[in-house]
């Protein structure tokens, strides 16, 4: 049973990532989203990310869970599977709640993860993902949304949109060639090692509880900005 890394989860103190509000950081071409792959070698002959480490069907991709890169989640935390044999999802990846995480639920996840260490992963820009026309013919739209879930306050969604209506609503025939494109997207702009890991701070603590929240930050992350991070539970 492996230590689940606390530096992973959401806290009650806490709040999600508008990446509306990145546009305009002073350092907004630093910020990337990573993506695990089953496998080290995940390029095809011309260093290209290959097409089937994209994902395991083109329909995965309407949804395309990702991490945004910082100083809690770095490439370090790629080898933390979870093991879908073990367990029936329960709460585990259940979408977060806005509270910190239960005692027992934690102990699920030192169970139901594993620790996988021939893992791969490729990052991509959120500039080029984030609120970006990716198909001028279709007007078809990439957008990176903060989904945290109970195991991962870092977990981000990439959604493709339609003159603003989220493909996830069409049919499976209706999306395929969207899809199609949203592939070929990624597989253009893959990269294969992360750049930095930009501290955070400033976008996941409420504005109106700033104070209260950097101070108990402090106290438990007195690493903020460096990939050591403090194991313990708010």
């Amino acid at each position: 049973m492996i230590e689940y890394p606390k530096k992973l989860l959401p806290k009650s103190i806490f709040t999600k990532l508008d990446f509306d509000n990145f546009i305009n950081e002073p350092e907004f071409d630093n910020f990337y989203l990573l993506r695990t792959t089953d496998d080290k070698d995940f390029l095809d002959p011309f260093g290209k990310l290959s097409s089937k480490y994209v994902a395991l069907q083109r329909d995965h991709i309407r949804d395309y869970s990702t991490n945004i890169c910082n100083s809690y989640f770095t490439a370090a935390d790629i080898f933390l599977k979870y093991n879908k044999a073990k367990s029936d999802r329960s709460e585990i990846m259940n979408d977060w709640g806005y509270c910190s995480i239960k005692k027992e639920l934690y102990k699920d996840m030192c169970k139901y993860f594993d620790y996988v260490d021939d893992r791969g992963y490729f990052i991509l820009s959120l500039k080029a993902f984030h609120n970006v026309i990716i198909d001028e013919k279709s007007n078809l739209r990439a957008r990176v949304i903060h989904t945290p879930v109970n195991s991962n306050f870092w977990h981000c969604s990439i959604r493709w949109y339609l003159n603003d209506v989220d493909i996830l609503t069409l049919s499976e025939k209706e999306r395929r060639p969207h899809l199609t494109i949203a592939r070929s997207r990624i597989i253009q702009l893959a990269e294969t090692s992360v750049k930095n890991y930009p501290d955070l701070s400033n976008h996941f603590c409420a504005s109106n509880r700033r104070g209260t929240i950097f101070r108990k930050l402090n106290r438990y992350f007195p690493i903020v900005g460096s990939a050591i991070i403090s194991n313990t539970l708010i």
